[in-house]
């Protein structure tokens, strides 16, 4: 029997011109381009194991999101979120960072035409809070001069 299936394996080949060319951008499915466009890529930050359905569960439950996301896990300790509304991927990413038993869970959009895995994972927003900031430093430009040393300032929320 295995060498029936040596002997049928060594028969197969491939016909055809080797020069043929499929163009995808062609064939562009609207629907998948959605599902990415509303996708995520995560990784939690952790050296240890974690379970993945405990983190699908509590991530569904902490935002109210107008539909269940979908987690899947793509490779380990890599997993992709479906989200189902604009409004939706809106609220996860401006409710960064977000941790799960204590770990850093970093999220970044997918670009168009990059696998999931090829996603650079490195980087997080953080809320920084600045006190007892002297009166004359409290300008947007003091403020975002400042908090540039820690990192790239995405915002900078005025004072009261």
């Amino acid at each position: 029997m295995a060498d029936d299936l040596s002997i049928q394996c060594d028969q197969l080949f491939i016909e055809g011109e080797d020069d043929d060319i499929v163009d995808l951008v062609d064939v562009g499915d609207n629907t998948v381009d959605d599902e990415i466009e509303l996708s995520l890529v995560g990784r939690i930050q952790s050296s240890r194991a974690y379970n993945f359905g405990a983190m699908k569960n509590t991530m569904n439950q902490m935002r109210s999101l107008s539909k269940r996301a979908i987690f899947r896990e793509i490779e380990n300790d890599l997993f992709i979120i479906q989200l189902f509304h604009w409004k939706d991927k809106e609220k996860v990413l401006n409710g960064r960072p977000w941790c799960f038993d204590h770990n850093l869970i970093v999220l970044q959009e997918i670009p168009k035409g990059v696998q999931p895995t090829k996603v650079v994972l490195d980087m997080s927003p953080f809320w920084i809070r600045i006190y007892d900031l002297p009166l004359d430093c409290q300008s947007s430009r003091s403020v975002r001069s400042l908090a540039g040393k820690v990192g790239e300032v995405l915002e900078v929320e005025e004072s009261q």
